[in-house]
């Protein structure tokens, strides 16, 4: 297989994944909802759980998983009182979707009663419907568990009733909090401190939460290192007076990653550069067309940038000195943009400290992109061949990968190899205009007209 069939099924692949998340989270919950038993007996030592189901893990066991996915609160509430496992592992509570459209699930003090829990998730997930139940935590709903927590999540809920976040009070061990597809998020802003394990912060598909300050959280109340905030319809000054906080707070010195995919994004966020140690920036599915200098700064001794994604924006250009610093190690992603000239001034730098280590880690990576491949393209191909492992995806506007380009088609290019070479006059330096550079030219002009031709049916 050639490599061009290569990365069109890479990217097939890609587009598939990218539009599996949302799905996935709807079918587990299916899959955890069918898989729910209501026999009045179950595997966990004979206790009754009944309606909700309890199993144990088979390396472990000491520990149970409890799904509730046909119980109400109440239900719920008496299961615990009456089980006799003191710890869970895992207890999932999902809302019944045979319940009345605008059901209001009050989750009571005591919950758990005198039982604790590793991970609690809170599903309110209708199967079929478009409405989403509200939820309403009382503040001492966890309070046998709140030393024990570490990992919680809020998903498909409409927050409105919940007035702030109090029930997390006391939660120092949580790791990990995750909040999806939300309506109503206000009270976000009244999550209480400190919370000195968390690491992860997980806010996605939560389409207000611009509407609300960011908690304040500072490196003296947390110790976050993620930051997830992808498709939560957030702007240029959202994005970037979030990031302001957590940078006053101290926080960019432990951040390693941070996720602003699928926002409103038209320019890269310009308080990244504050960040110190990012391994990890995704800013794909945004609306960014050029990346201007100094967007991505490397220059810090504590950063080793594993994963720079910019996929799937509106990028045309990319200014000269946009990327500064070690790239050695990183995987930038630059799929699914409008790029047509893959320059020298951008990208060499870049990709001598990455064949500079062997075997190679870092890579470029620009598939779907419509690359016009003249004369602008000799330095990669014929002056600097050994940097085209690379290069992953390079495609040209006329279907011909980089790697398929043989370096003597552009002898008649100038060592000063750009598209302007091609108008110049070639009496002196390497001979006439040649043949390859004449094809290289009416390919280039093809290229352009074949953009043109998109860009006019789209219109």
């Amino acid at each position: 297989m050639g490599n061009y069939h290569i990365y069109m099924v890479a990217i097939l692949a890609f587009i598939i994944v990218r539009q599996m998340s949302a799905a996935d989270v709807s079918a587990e919950m299916d899959t955890i909802s069918d898989n729910n038993t209501t026999d009045a007996e179950d595997d966990c030592n004979d206790e009754y759980y009944s309606p909700c189901s309890c199993r144990r893990d088979r390396y472990n066991n000491q520990s149970i998983f409890v799904v509730c996915s046909k119980a109400s609160v109440t239900q719920v509430r008496d299961v615990f009182r009456r089980s006799t496992h003191p710890q869970m592992y895992s207890f999932s509570f999902l809302a019944n979707h045979n319940d009345p459209p605008m059901t209001i699930y009050s989750v009571p003090v005591d919950f758990l009663a005198d039982k604790r829990a590793t991970r609690i998730s809170l599903y309110g997930y209708s199967k079929g419907s478009s409405w989403l139940p509200k939820l309403a935590i009382d503040s001492l709903a966890f309070r046998s568990t709140k030393a024990n927590v570490r990992f919680l999540e809020l998903s498909y809920w409409d927050l409105l009733l919940q007035t702030d976040f109090s029930f997390l009070q006391g939660f120092h061990g949580l790791e990990q909090l995750t909040l999806s597809f939300n309506d109503n998020l206000a009270a976000f802003q009244y999550l209480p401190v400190p919370f000195p394990a968390l690491r992860s912060l997980y806010i996605h598909h939560c389409s207000d939460l611009k509407q609300a300050p960011f908690p304040n959280l500072t490196l003296s109340n947390s110790n976050l290192e993620e930051l997830s905030m992808p498709y939560n319809d957030l702007d240029d000054q959202t994005v970037n007076e979030t990031l302001a906080s957590l940078v006053a707070g101290g926080l960019s010195n432990s951040i390693s990653s941070i996720d602003v995919s699928g926002n409103r994004l038209t320019t890269m966020p310009n308080q990244i550069a504050f960040f110190s140690h990012l391994t990890s920036l995704f800013v794909t599915d945004n609306s960014i067309s050029w990346i201007p200098s100094s967007s991505i700064s490397l220059t810090s001794p504590h950063i080793n940038m594993n994963f720079l994604h910019l996929n799937g924006n509106n990028i045309i250009g990319i200014d000269s000195d946009a990327f500064k610093g070690n790239f050695s190690t990183t995987q930038v992603g630059l799929n699914f943009n409008r790029l047509t000239l893959f320059e020298e001034n951008v990208f060499k730098d870049m990709l001598e400290q990455m064949v500079s280590i062997q075997p190679a880690i870092g890579s470029v990576i620009v598939s779907s992109n419509a690359f016009v491949c003249g004369c602008d393209l000799a330095w990669l191909i014929r002056d600097h061949r050994h940097l085209l492992p690379v290069v992953k995806g390079g495609v040209c506007s006329s279907r011909m990968s980089f790697e398929e380009f043989d370096p003597e088609s552009f002898v008649g290019c100038y060592e000063q190899t750009t598209v302007d070479s091609l108008t110049t006059d070639n009496s002196s330096s390497n001979g006439a205009f040649s043949a390859a550079t004449a094809k290289l030219y009416i390919l280039q002009l093809i290229g352009l007209t074949f953009i043109t031709f998109v860009q006019t049916m789209q219109l």
